[in-house]
């Protein structure tokens, strides 16, 4: 499942792309008491988007514009070990 948040027409929204990868299933008029692919993860609700993943695609993926998949991520975790010569500093 590859959920994203994108935009269209100048309105915002999230969605899922189909099982080609070329489609956007867009999930705010299937799943409406959810206004974005935060609080969908927030309320725990990924569950839900697996019942449309066979639905015809609403949007080419060539005609979206993606948006942050997540507007207000509360945590980010990332390590800068990106080089081999790099990785000496962090032996201890």
């Amino acid at each position: 499942m590859r959920l994203l948040s994108f935009s269209i027409e100048g309105r915002a929204t999230f969605g899922v792309l189909d099982r080609s990868g070329d489609g956007v299933i867009d999930l705010a008029p299937r799943i409406t008491d959810i206004e974005s692919l935060d609080e969908l993860i927030r309320q725990e609700r990924l569950a839900d988007v697996s019942v449309f993943l066979d639905d015809p695609a609403d949007h080419p993926v060539t005609s979206i514009t993606f948006e942050r998949t997540l507007t207000w991520p509360r945590k980010v975790f990332c390590i800068g070990v990106n080089y081999g010569g790099r990785s000496a500093e962090y032996a201890d």
